[in-house]
């Protein structure tokens, strides 16, 4: 499926099919620049398009930028759950494929949402292939500042999932629940009505995302209980890390973004006012200074 509203293709970036596990493969976008690039991860329900207005902010600075779509998502290819295994795990080793194919000897990470996990799990077991590593209201761990949006809960909690997988798997109960989950992460209003029909469609018809997002969510619980006891790798992590996150998000929040500030010894905090989940489509030019140092941290 092509995003075509807000293609990356037309935009000045060089688009690459990536082979991943037999014949499956992702899609990444190159945008060229100069330095260290930026590698830019989504998390979900939505894809790479929630860097569509960080990227130009970067490259106005100068900065080279890479970012593609997780298989299972965007314009990546979309195998059943019995040919491709669903996973942060899995994850890192698109990471890994992504790294390969550009030959690159170490990136500038930036995470958001769902690719926390797997990012934090890459960025700490290879520290020398990080020059930075960037969290955007993100999660990793069990812990009382990260709060759980319902449907998490809902295809997550082993009983409740039974009943709801197989109506959250009928478009017409999908949208429903996709939009109501996807409300309170904007707080604007023409962020949220421009971009909140770009991810839905991914969802609908055949081949779509929800193998990719109904196995990864049930997967979720157990893996932040798993990532509690993993702080101490975080302790021991020297590299630069900077933490911007929307002060105003219901569930990955200020709390949490300030424990991760604590958690990591050589980083940075930033709390965006007046937004919630998506820091980087709301301010992208803040984000921006902020990465490339212009701005400071507060």
């Amino acid at each position: 499926m092509v995003m075509t509203p807000l293609a990356f293709s037309q935009d000045g970036g060089t688009v690459h099919r990536i082979p991943v596990e037999g014949t499956v493969c992702l899609s990444a976008v190159d945008y060229p620049g100069s330095g260290t690039p930026y590698l830019l991860l989504h998390g979900f329900p939505d894809n790479r398009i929630i860097y569509h207005t960080l990227i130009p902010e970067l490259r106005k600075r100068g900065k080279r930028c890479i970012v593609f779509d997780f298989v299972g998502w965007g314009d990546s290819d979309k195998p059943g759950i019995r040919h491709y295994p669903y996973s942060a795990q899995q994850q890192v080793r698109e990471i890994q494929a992504v790294m390969a194919f550009f030959a690159l000897d170490a990136v500038r990470l930036v995470v958001h949402d769902m690719a926390g996990p797997p990012a934090i799990e890459f960025a700490v077991h290879h520290e020398h292939a990080i020059e930075e590593l960037v969290l955007l209201n993100t999660y990793y761990h069990h812990t009382p500042a990260r709060r759980e949006p319902p449907t998490i809960t809902l295809f997550s909690a082993p009983v409740i999932r039974a009943v709801c997988t197989p109506f959250g798997k009928l478009d017409a109960v999908f949208k429903p629940v996709f939009r109501m989950q996807m409300r309170p992460f904007f707080n604007d209003d023409r962020i949220r009505k421009t971009y909140m029909p770009l991810f839905l469609p991914q969802f609908l018809g055949k081949g779509n995302s929800k193998h990719a997002m109904f196995r990864i969510i049930r997967q979720v619980p157990g893996e932040v209980r798993r990532n509690a006891g993993s702080i101490a790798a975080l302790n021991g992590f020297n590299k630069p890390v900077t933490v911007i996150f929307g002060s105003t998000d219901k569930y990955l929040g200020a709390e949490l973004a300030r424990e991760f500030a604590a958690i990591f010894p050589n980083a940075r905090l930033h709390l965006v006012d007046r937004c919630n989940h998506y820091p980087q489509l709301e301010y992208p030019e803040l984000v921006a200074d902020l990465l490339v140092g212009t701005r400071e941290s507060r």
